[in-house]
């Protein structure tokens, strides 16, 4: 039996705080090395037009989907097959690399880094366990589509 599951990308609400607290101590520190408080005023206006877009607080609402048939990241790309051929693992995070395996691909890469944050601990579990028999049986895995 394939295993199959689905892992969100979106960032943890203490990385898109952080995300915000840098940009806006970067902007600060700009203060002392802005000629004109006007420059000031257009990069705090950026900042916040693009905190009213969203962008910085709210996730991506991307997913690593892992099927029989391969694995599959849904973001803003179409794509198709792809085939993972790099793991970063740690506590907090695991990233994964893939290379476009359909046949009418341009054969580029793409990276997803999947934050246990996001996840619930059995989907995080499974995700580890997957990975794991992976790396013990990378003869078994290259027939599903990974390295």
């Amino acid at each position: 039996m394939t295993p199959t599951g689905r892992w969100s990308l979106d960032l943890p609400p203490w990385v898109r705080a952080s995300r915000l607290a840098v940009a806006l101590a970067a902007i600060g520190s700009l203060a002392h090395v802005l000629p004109f408080p006007g420059l000031l005023a257009v990069a705090l206006a950026l900042v916040l037009w693009r905190l009213g877009q969203g962008k910085c607080l709210q996730g991506r609402q991307a997913y690593v989907e892992l099927l029989p048939a391969g694995w599959r990241l849904h973001d803003n790309k179409p794509r198709g097959e792809l085939n993972l051929i790099h793991v970063w693992r740690t506590s907090s995070w695991i990233t994964l690399r893939f290379q476009d395996g359909s046949a009418q691909g341009r054969g580029g890469t793409a990276e997803a880094t999947i934050w246990k944050a996001s996840n619930s601990a059995e989907s995080w579990r499974q995700l580890n366990l997957i990975i794991a028999a992976r790396l013990v049986l990378p003869a078994a895995s290259s027939t599903q589509g990974a390295q």
